[in-house]
């Protein structure tokens, strides 16, 4: 798994990667990373309409690693190949 210095190096270089967050809008509302996209887990399936690129790199996080987990999964199924559960948003 890559270390948040990592990605923010490759964010920094222009690198187009996706920070989904997907947590509940509220939670997303009350604090969030600037610069992801908040894709609630029960709205995952919408996933082709913020990222349409199947090879994009795809980081996704959560509150507590669950639903980044079974996100993950589905996009693995949906036919994204560069996705990345980064765990639990602490």
């Amino acid at each position: 798994m890559p270390t948040i210095n990592e990605i923010a190096r490759r964010i920094n270089s222009g690198e187009k990667i996706y920070l989904l967050d997907v947590r509940r809008e509220r939670e997303f509302e009350d604090y969030h990373i600037d610069g992801s996209v908040n894709l609630p887990f029960d709205e995952i399936r919408d996933v082709k309409y913020c990222v349409p690129d199947k090879d994009a790199r795809i980081y996704l996080f959560c509150g507590t690693g669950q639903h980044s987990r079974s996100a993950a999964t589905v996009l693995q199924y949906l036919g994204y190949k560069n996705v990345c559960d980064l765990g639990a948003m602490s």
